[in-house]
Formats: C-alpha cells, sequence, structure tokens
C-alpha cells in the first residue's frame, strides 16, 4: 500500500476555508432567523473574528490600553465580560507563546510590585476556595459573586500583559491618548437611550447602566427634573486626566494655546452632568497632587490659579441655582445654595451609606482571620430585596449583602480579612514607590507623564480611603496606572550612579589651587 500520499497546501487551505464557511453560514442563518441563542451568537462573532487574529497578535498591547478605559462590554457572551478584561488574557497570551518562541523578547521587571500582587492573588483564590468558591450562576454555580472574583483576576492578567514590552519614549504621548481617550465612548450609553429603543442594539457593546438614573427621570423614578448624565461624568474626566498627563497644569495655563484651558474647563463642567459629588471630589483631588508635585506653587501662575478660584467661587453663588440640577446635585457637598429637592437627595444619600457603615463596622472582627468573600446566597439576597420593598428591614441591607459598601477600606477587610489588607496596602506601597522612583529618575521626556500618573494614583487611593470605593472594581484602575508607568519607563528607573574617575574628571579646575 502506497503511504506516500502527496497533500496538497492549497487543498488543505481551501478544505480549511470551506470547513469554516459552513459553521459561519449554519450559525448566521441560526441568527437570522431568531433561533440563535447567546452561545450561537458569540460563535458567530468569534467566525467573524478570525481574519483579525494577524492584527491582534501584531498590535495586542496597544489594543489593551485602548480597551483598558474604554468600557466597553461585550454583551453577547456568558457574563458581559468588558474588553479590556478579554484583551487582558488575550494580550498575556500572545506575550508567553511570543517569549517562548523568541528570547529576546522579555517582560519588562518589576519585581517589588509582582510580589504583593501575586500574594494579593494568593489570598483571593484561598478565600473564595473557603467561602463557597468561585461559582457564577451565568456557568451554572448556585451562588452569585463569582465576577467580582474574575475582576480582580483579569486586573491581575491585565498588569502582566501591560508589562509584557517597553514601550518606546517616542510614541508615549500617543499611549496616553489611547489610555485616557476612549473613555468618551461611555457617552454612547446616554446618546443610545436619547436616541430610542429603535437604537437599543448599541447597548451590546455599550454598558446601559451609565443611562440608568436618565431612565429613571424620564419614569419618575428620580428626583424631578433632574436628569444624570452617567456617562457625561466619566468622559469629562478621561478628558481631564489626558489634558494634565500630556501638557501638565504649567502646559495647559500656557497662554498662547488658550484652547488647553477652554477644554479643561468645559471638561470638569460636563463631568458635573453625572451628578456624582464624588466625581469632583476625585478631580479635585488629583489637581491639588499634580499642583504639588509641579511646584506650581513656586512660579507666577499661582495668583493666576487663585485668580480664577476666586472668580469661580463668585459665579457659583451667583449662578449656582440656575444651573441644571444633576450639576446642582454634584456640587452639593460645598458651601452654596442648591435646589431643596437636590439637596434631600444627596443628603439621603449620604445617609444610606453612613447607615450602612455603622452596621458593619462592628462586623469587622468576625472577618478578620477568614474574609467573608464575594459569594452571595440567592435567598438571601431575595429577602433583602423583598424586605427592603416592602419596608420590613434597612434600605441599605441589600447592598450589604450584595457585597455594595461604597467604601474602600470595607471593602477590602470584609471579603478578605487582615490578609487581604496587608496585601493590597503592600501593592499600594510598592507601587507608590515604583511610580516615586520614575518621576524622580525617569527619561525628561517623561516628565510630565510621570508626574501625572504619581499624582492620580495618589488622589485615587486617598479618594478610595476616604471618600468611594470598591476593591474589585478599583484594583483595576490601580493596576492600570502603575502597569502604564513600568512600561513606558521600561521598569523601575532608579538614580544614575556616576563611577568616582568620572566625578574626579569633572571637578572643577582651581579649587585648592593657586
Amino acid at each position: 500500500m502506497d503511504k506516500s500520499f502527496p497533500v496538497n497546501r492549497n487543498f488543505i487551505i481551501v478544505s480549511a476555508a470551506l470547513l469554516v464557511a459552513v459553521i459561519f453560514g449554519y450559525f448566521l442563518a441560526q441568527f437570522l432567523g431568531g433561533a440563535a441563542d447567546w452561545a450561537g451568537l458569540g460563535i458567530l462573532v468569534l467566525v467573524l473574528g478570525l481574519p483579525f487574529i494577524p492584527v491582534l497578535v501584531r498590535w495586542h498591547q496597544p489594543i489593551l490600553i485602548f480597551a483598558w478605559n474604554a468600557t466597553l462590554s461585550l454583551y453577547f457572551l456568558p457574563g458581559s465580560p468588558s474588553l479590556w478584561m478579554l484583551m487582558a488574557g488575550c494580550s498575556l497570551l500572545i506575550a508567553v507563546l511570543s517569549r517562548a518562541t523568541d528570547s529576546k523578547r522579555r517582560f519588562v521587571g518589576a519585581l517589588s510590585v509582582v510580589l504583593p500582587l501575586l500574594f494579593l492573588t494568593g489570598v483571593v483564590l484561598a478565600t473564595a476556595r473557603l467561602t463557597g468558591g468561585m461559582g457564577m450562576r451565568v456557568l451554572g454555580g448556585q451562588t452569585f459573586g463569582g465576577r467580582s472574583y474574575v475582576f480582580i483576576i483579569a486586573a491581575v492578567v491585565g498588569y502582566f500583559a501591560l508589562t509584557s514590552q517597553a514601550i518606546p519614549v517616542e510614541r508615549a504621548g500617543r499611549y496616553i491618548a489611547l489610555f485616557f481617550l476612549p473613555g468618551l465612548l461611555t457617552v454612547m450609553s446616554n446618546v443610545t437611550y436619547a436616541l430610542g429603543p429603535k437604537f437599543y442594539f448599541f447597548y451590546f457593546l455599550f454598558p446601559p447602566e451609565f443611562a440608568m438614573a436618565q431612565a429613571q427621570a424620564d419614569y419618575g423614578l428620580a428626583t424631578q427634573d433632574m436628569v444624570r448624565l452617567g456617562g457625561m461624568s466619566w468622559a469629562g474626566q478621561v478628558v481631564f486626566c489626558f489634558l494634565l498627563a500630556r501638557y501638565g497644569i504649567s502646559g495647559v495655563l500656557e497662554f498662547s494655546k488658550p484652547w488647553r484651558i477652554v477644554l479643561l474647563v468645559l471638561a470638569v463642567f460636563g463631568s458635573m452632568f453625572g451628578g456624582f459629588r464624588s466625581g469632583l471630589i476625585l478631580l479635585g483631588l488629583t489637581f491639588v497632587a499634580l499642583f504639588c508635585l509641579e511646584g506650581v506653587w513656586r512660579t507666577r501662575l499661582l495668583p493666576i490659579l487663585l485668580s480664577a478660584l476666586v472668580i469661580g467661587a463668585a459665579a457659583l453663588l451667583l449662578f449656582v441655582e440656575k444651573m441644571p440640577l444633576a450639576v446642582q446635585r454634584t456640587l452639593s457637598f460645598l458651601p452654596v445654595n442648591v435646589d431643596p429637592l437636590v439637596r434631600m437627595d444627596a443628603r439621603g444619600s449620604t445617609e444610606w451609606r453612613v447607615e450602612m457603615w455603622r452596621v458593619l463596622v462592628p462586623e469587622i472582627p468576625k472577618y478578620l482571620l477568614k474574609g467573608k468573600g464575594y459569594a452571595i446566597n440567592p435567598t438571601d439576597l431575595y429577602l433583602a430585596s423583598l424586605g427592603a420593598a416592602q419596608g420590613l428591614g434597612a434600605s441599605s441591607e441589600e447592598a450589604i449583602v450584595a457585597g455594595n459598601y461604597h467604601n474602600g477600606p470595607l471593602s477590602v477587610i470584609i471579603p478578605f480579612g487582615i490578609f487581604g489588607s496587608v496585601c493590597f496596602l503592600w501593592f499600594i506601597a510598592a507601587s507608590m514607590r515604583a511610580l516615586y522612583l520614575n518621576y524622580r529618575h525617569g527619561d525628561p521626556r517623561l516628565k510630565r507623564i510621570n508626574t501625572f500618573l504619581l499624582a492620580i494614583f495618589v488622589a485615587w487611593f486617598v479618594f478610595f480611603c476616604g471618600i468611594f470605593g470598591g476593591f474589585h472594581s478599583d484594583l483595576h484602575h490601580f493596576v492600570g496606572i502603575v502597569g502604564l508607568s513600568i512600561a513606558l519607563n521600561g521598569g523601575i528607573r532608579r538614580p544614575v550612579s556616576v563611577p568616582a574617575s568620572e566625578t574626579l574628571q569633572l571637578a572643577p579646575t582651581g579649587v585648592g589651587g593657586n
């Protein structure tokens, strides 16, 4: 029997293409006929994505950086993962395979940051194992809460993917734009709702959560006439961050480029339409931290900023009551007169949080050694929701059962106990040290970017501890900032030591001479 039957390469390619075409045609017919489920739609999308694999392999890191703040959700996949989570896994896989096939490709080393991240991941996985596992209802589990674990693990995976290769210094400006500006896509959630039901298919990509307050206002479920545009809040914040990262405070206030300060003011004002007081506080903390790190208080810009502050305060006192109610709610923490309904709504939100914290703080000792984890019994969640709806329990009980504590420290110590808290603080300290060293000793061409990354990290941590935070969601932001800094600087920069021989040669002539 002849076993040397020749196999033609073109025959294999055509056969594979025909097989893919048949599979694609089947699922397309199912989808157009209305018989396809979400799994079938997911397979259809994967087949459509096959031609883009070479692009993904070549540009996986820039695509990941684009997705990091883009708030795009893949609702056609089980669990509706965010795009950055999917890209984190794909990017790390491509980086590992590239390293295995090419010894010259190396991850950017930062052991002082990697160690606490690994220990933190270990504590999270151990807690999940001891408190009911990582079961997710979407995958057939009997408990809720697994999505929070996925957020944490995806953030850690994302760190290694971000630092899989160094970013050339000459491209730093482009990557900063890629990191922040995709956050503008959050506005699409509000735009889609305004366009009406015919355009709701956009919610397959854009999270509808940003338009929830907008819908509540339309159906009389929120304060009368107060339309809160959640997408505008995040969009304004990312434009604010991009401008300060790219140009710094001194560059934004440059008189020869007036469009920069105009755009910054519009970004801050636009962010107020979300009605989130915390958003404006975070912008203020970031600006103050950058103000100190840049040393602006030692320049001629100080009197200009003080004058702008006085003028802005006077304008608030005169016109705040004529502003949209969502903007008034954002400013309601300041000593200004706002609409009584807005004041009542904001006060009710604060009292709701304080009430929840009073219940949670005495519970901390129970979870010091073994954290509560994220596993949620569906029956407990249902009873808490039913009790709150019928007035039989505290309005915050449902949030307590769901683990939405609206407080950074509580969101760490209750789910993961003292061990998780220590590992998290270790990671924060190591990250601040890395950002500080890059700020002090990084490439002069990255000075503004390194200064801003340190400023926003410090501001976000203060915000996380004192204003608002959630460990499983905010770890993604902390990891993104430090990972981007390490990739831009090629690691953690340290002072350059000058050899003794060069020191002697640089000594000024005539010292100690005739």
